[in-house]
């Protein structure tokens, strides 16, 4: 194989790598739309508004919509929309609670700590430290953003990089 074919090749693949990433592709999970979402808890970083270690379950939300978005902290895709569900938890503040829900393995808990700080995040973010709230929702891609209803039901699963834009509009339908 020369370079020219080596390298049409190489290209074709991160065109089409970074299209499902960010073009919110949903045939990538298994997690059904209108099913209970599986109840957990993290232990959250620290912010403005939560201790370092306090634990925190969904079910403590209970009567509110949530977003969670799982990600980890070197995924390019995943930093892009940190502003925004940073906006959206404070836009929102009251009406909607933003969960972020770091994977380890590639970052370490220490990395998601001073990714917190870096981007001066104060909605709930902890680690997912042995994995199970991945399995439980089958998260297969990242990021990806769950929407729940304000009874925990799962409204919309958007796997790979979401805007503001689209967020909102999803946000607006369950409120």
């Amino acid at each position: 194989m020369n370079f020219k074919t080596l390298s049409f090749f190489l290209n074709s693949f991160f065109v089409l790598f970074f299209a499902i990433i960010f073009s919110g592709c949903n045939y990538f999970y298994s997690v059904e739309e209108g099913n209970n979402a599986p109840d957990f808890k993290i232990f959250a970083f620290e912010n403005e508004n939560y201790n370092s270690k306090q634990e925190v379950s969904l079910s403590d939300f209970s009567g509110l919509p949530i977003v969670i978005n799982f990600y980890y902290p070197s995924c390019p895709p995943c930093r892009v929309e940190m502003p925004d569900l940073e906006y959206i938890s404070n836009e929102y503040d009251g009406r909607l609670e933003v969960i972020g829900i770091q994977q380890l393995g590639i970052d370490s808990v220490e990395d998601g700590q001073i990714f917190v700080d870096q981007f001066g995040l104060t909605f709930l973010l902890g680690p997912d430290s042995d994995n199970q709230i991945m399995k439980k929702y089958e998260i297969v891609g990242f990021p990806t953003t769950i929407i729940l209803d304000k009874d925990h039901k799962i409204f919309k699963v958007w796997v790979g990089y979401i805007n503001l834009d689209q967020l909102i509009e999803i946000i607006e339908k369950v409120l």
